[in-house]
Parts: structure tokens; sequence; C-alpha cells
């Protein structure tokens, strides 16, 4: 078996689930039954409650941009050629911090949308995050 083929099995099943559940080109995050928690990365169990249902609601992916950083290297033979890729850390609009792949480097406080993307490399899934055009931001036209 290649690396590649064993990275996207290593993904659990928490991540699985919410791949599943999320529309294409959407954002779908985990949500505790018992208390309503929305969190990220996906789990078995909720980090707030420990509840062990965790269903998974759509998200508008609307987000702030926290950081974003430059990553010139990697263990992923299949990413070696996108090198070097911007990972962003941002908070979407319901509270939730993850980190995404970006298209550039984007400045913080930029507003942005997250969605899960599956390509080539990453089959299992990957989030991305790409910023809002001024209209969809609330700007001027």
């Amino acid at each position: 078996m290649s690396h590649d083929a064993s990275f996207a099995q290593c993904r659990s099943l928490a991540w699985h689930s919410m791949v599943e559940s999320t529309p294409s080109g959407g954002l779908a995050l985990p949500c505790c039954a018992q208390c309503g928690h929305q969190f990220y990365p996906p789990q078995r169990y909720c980090p707030r409650c420990l509840h062990g249902h965790i269903d998974y609601v759509a998200d508008s992916g609307a987000a702030v941009v926290l950081s974003v950083t430059r990553l010139h290297h990697t263990l992923k033979p299949a990413i070696v050629s996108s090198l070097p890729l911007h990972v962003a850390a941002v908070r979407t609009d319901s509270g939730v911090t993850l980190f995404a792949l970006a298209d550039d480097m984007l400045a913080p406080g930029t507003r942005a949308r997250v969605s899960l993307s599956r390509n080539g490399w990453a089959p299992a899934g990957v989030l991305r995050v790409r910023a809002l055009s001024l209209p969809e931001q609330g700007g001027p036209v």
C-alpha cells in the first residue's frame, strides 16, 4: 500500500461522517445532540459534555481569517508539486475555529468562506478557505 493510500485511510470515522454529511461545495460541522455545542475537528465525543451522539449540521462557512502561514515542506509526496501551501486559521461566524488551506496569503480580518473540497491528492476531503468578494462581504459593489 502506498503512503498516499494509507494517509487517506488514517482519517477518523468522525471525519468520514462529516464528509458524508457535507453538501457539495459546502460545509457541515459536528454538533452535539445533547448540549448543541459546535466544534472542530470532528470527534466521537463532544469536547464540552462528552456526549456520544454527534450530528453534523450545515454551516454557511462564512468566517474571518485569524492568521495565515506558508507551508514549504511536506511528508506527503502527492502534495510536493503544490508547495508552497497557505494554511489559514479562521473563525466561522458560528464560533468554530479551524485550519484550512487558503488560495493565497490572506490578511488577518479578511472575510472568507470555508468549504470542504475533494481533489486528486485529498480524496477524503480537505477544508479550503477563499476570500469573499466585496459584494459578499457587504461592502460597495
